[in-house]
């Protein structure tokens, strides 16, 4: 069919319009500068529309732009001063002045991690998004830190800092300063650091090229911030016996007890085997009832009640497990003690860690029955020996082990076993959540959740975050929006976890409810480092040369269907 001229001169002409303003759009993206660019890739960042973000490059763009300062003593006293603040518990004024240092280094990855431990603690703000971010940098930084030829190669001391608290090590000398060390044409810092755990000494190395050379030509030559530490602890005063003024109550403290905190309606105490004692004195109803919804909010699960005698006394223990103290939202499991004593408005409120918990049965037994109690001012008389040593309910930390016994998952307080599935275990959360352990053909079945997230116009967050276990295995998380659960298309908002490990073995797929995600980094980030695996001896094959296997097609295990059951109020 022979096409008319004119239709040949209008698809020509419509060629020359867009190619002519195709060539202006790259004109354009070539015509930024660094700094245009560079704005518009962080905006981006802060609006959570990056997907392919590669933070090597985006830290060498940073170095080229005209606001790039390696050198900034107002900085740094302002970087201090929030470090300052969180040390005091002044998280307002520490927020504030870390929007600020963002607002002229957003790549800072120092200042996103206190942002991190900031509303982790407090329970406020986006603490995973900040992760997130102290993640990307650190993990974009090239090198190993480990010689001159593969030191990392940092464009400010911050990163240097950031880097030592990534890989938890500390100066060995806190007052140590580090100046440049030229090798072999290049600059360096080379800091000698202990580590946080086993103390062990070695040298860490950074190449310092890129912000010597720009000090050079701006100002002094650069040295490695030192982080104040906080103020020392003052030493604190054993207490052995607390008599309230009315002179009714008083109870007397087992060995290794000491006063931490005095308040109007409680007094605390540091308790041995890093425990923390609350004594309910006064606003009884009130302050009890503080501390039950504070365990609830965590949350926290009851693991057993029991009942005992303390001279006229009769009493009762409830235990709880919850993610993180009353202080500090650290991820770690707790064992919680609510003791009540019937007729009296007096309480204890005692903090354990969990592998702590049976270690102190003696002192809590002491504790709790070394209570006295008269109902009118005389003077307390002496404490009567208890009829019935109490005991205390057994707790158990949750765990699920593979079938095979390749690795282990460490669950948070509160989980609750769903449906199972091959290959597939189901999990309850916290924060509404749903867990999924993946064993056996963990690429196969990822795969297809992520398949499912796909139908439900599954959006990654970003690019994919690595991290290191508490094993040191490597992991690797898939953060992405979507509409539906995995079980259900309900139409709600959703934020999934896929996380992978290098050890094939196990693989977690973590879903909650959208508006349930700053609530939920609490428990997320100590179950995805927390997993262990374990090395499995394969069973030596009896014959000399491999025997010939038949191809086999395999079939994906299909994802679960069953409904949940409606969550408890």
């Amino acid at each position: 069919m022979k096409i008319p001229f004119r239709m040949v001169k209008t698809i020509f002409m419509l060629i020359l319009i867009w190619s002519y303003f195709f060539s202006q759009a790259i004109v354009y993206s070539q015509n930024l500068t660094p700094d245009e660019e560079y704005i518009s890739i962080i905006e981006k960042i802060k609006k959570g529309e990056d997907t392919e973000t590669d933070y090597t490059k985006l830290r060498m763009l940073y170095t080229q732009t005209s606001f790039y300062q390696p050198e900034s003593p107002e900085r740094d006293e302002n970087i201090l001063k929030m470090a300052q603040a969180w040390f005091d518990k002044h998280n307002d004024e520490a927020i504030e002045l870390g929007n600020q240092l963002l607002e002229g280094e957003y790549l800072n990855p120092f200042v996103h991690d206190l942002f991190a431990k900031i509303y982790k603690e407090s329970g406020e703000g986006d603490s995973l998004f900040h992760l997130l971010m102290f993640i990307n940098i650190i993990t974009s930084i090239q090198g190993d830190g480990k010689s001159y030829e593969t030191a990392y190669q940092v464009i400010s001391t911050w990163e240097e800092k950031a880097m030592m608290t990534f890989v938890q090590v500390t100066p060995a000398d806190q007052d140590q300063v580090f100046e440049p060390n030229l090798h072999d044409g290049h600059y360096f810092h080379v800091i000698q650091v202990k580590a946080d755990e086993t103390g062990e000494i070695s040298d860490l190395y950074f190449n310092i090229d890129i912000p010597y050379q720009k000090a050079q030509q701006t100002g002094p030559i650069m040295t490695t911030p030192v982080i104040i530490p906080p103020p020392p602890t003052p030493a604190l005063q054993p207490i052995t016996t607390y008599t309230d003024p009315t002179g009714q109550f008083s109870i007397h403290f087992p060995a290794g007890f000491s006063l931490l905190a005095s308040q109007t309606n409680l007094i605390q105490c540091m308790a041995p085997n890093n425990g923390n004692l609350y004594l309910i004195i006064s606003d009884y109803a009130n302050t009890m009832k503080a501390f039950s919804d504070e365990i609830i909010k965590r949350p926290g699960s009851l693991s057993g009640e029991s009942q005992f005698q303390a001279g006229n006394l009769s009493g009762k223990i409830q235990l709880y497990t919850m993610s993180g103290s009353f202080q500090v939202l650290d991820g770690k499991s707790y064992a919680v003690l609510l003791v009540t004593y019937a007729g009296i408005d007096y309480g204890l409120v005692v903090v354990l860690p969990t592998e702590s918990y049976s270690a102190a049965q003696n002192w809590l037994s002491a504790l709790v029955t070394g209570i006295q109690y008269q109902p009118t001012t005389s003077s307390p008389s002496a404490v009567v020996t208890p009829i019935v040593t109490p005991t205390f309910p057994v707790t158990t930390s949750l765990e699920y082990t593979a079938p095979d016994g390749s690795f282990q998952v460490s669950l948070p307080a509160g989980s609750s076993k769903g449906g199972e599935w091959p290959n597939i275990v189901e999990y309850q959360t916290p924060s509404q959540g749903t867990l999924y352990i993946l064993s056996g053909d963990t690429v196969g079945t990822l795969n297809l959740f992520r398949q499912d997230l796909t139908q439900k116009q599954g959006k990654m967050l970003s690019q994919p975050v690595l991290f290191q276990t508490n094993e040191g295995d490597q992991g690797s998380m898939e953060v992405s929006t979507m509409v539906g659960s995995f079980q259900t298309a309900d139409g709600k908002d959703y934020i999934s976890f896929l996380v992978s490990y290098e050890q094939p073995e196990g693989a977690l797929v973590i879903i909650v409810p959208n508006n349930l995600y700053t609530e939920a980094q609490g428990w997320i980030s100590p179950l995805i480092t927390g997993v262990t695996f374990q090395a499995v001896q394969p069973t030596p094959s009896p014959f000399l040369t491999p025997m010939p296997t038949p191809t086999a097609t395999v079939t994906p295990t299909p994802l679960p269907t069953e409904t949940l059951p409606p969550l408890s109020d």
